[in-house]
């Protein structure tokens, strides 16, 4: 398992390097990246908390984060959003998507989505939060079963193991 797929962009590649260090620079502390969940991969998932719903003692949950390099990636997934009730049957608590400055804007965002933006392809400002979209008490555990299957999955590669 590679962490760079061989028809990525490099843009693309770098914009899940930022939702990964922004996940971590959030709190979270269970992280992975290309998470499958049914028939679609999530480009980076987190598990946890941010540091201060660590210190007020919340609970875990999951964030999902899509990198969209150009418009067109938007437009498609966002298409593909509304065909597939990707944003009414949601597997994270919080979904956002990282873009490069002006490639997504606010307004054409799916219902609850939040938005990243990315400026230099390191500087991260988050413009829009996301509303959180599953209800209390439903976490969302297959999120966090799957990042740590994922992660798995690359060690034992890394390793010669699988």
């Amino acid at each position: 398992m590679k962490v760079r797929r061989k028809n990525e962009s490099l843009e693309h590649y770098i914009l899940k390097r930022v939702g990964v260090q922004w996940l971590w620079m959030s709190g979270f502390r269970n992280i992975a990246i290309e998470v499958p969940i049914g028939n679609y991969i999530h480009d980076v998932a987190g598990w946890g908390m941010t540091k201060y719903e660590k210190r007020s003692g919340g609970q875990p949950y999951g964030v999902i984060i899509e990198a969209k390099a150009v418009k067109s990636d938007f437009t498609r997934a966002s298409e593909q959003a509304k065909q597939t009730k990707l944003t009414a049957i949601p597997v994270a608590k919080k979904q956002l998507f990282i873009a490069p400055v002006g490639v997504i804007d606010v307004k054409d965002l799916p219902l609850g989505w939040g938005l990243l933006e990315v400026k230099n392809m390191h500087e991260v400002t988050l413009v829009k939060k996301p509303h959180i979209l599953i209800p209390k008490g439903c976490q969302g555990t297959r999120l966090g079963d799957e990042i740590a299957k994922t992660n798995t999955a690359l060690l034992l590669s890394a390793l010669g193991l699988l």
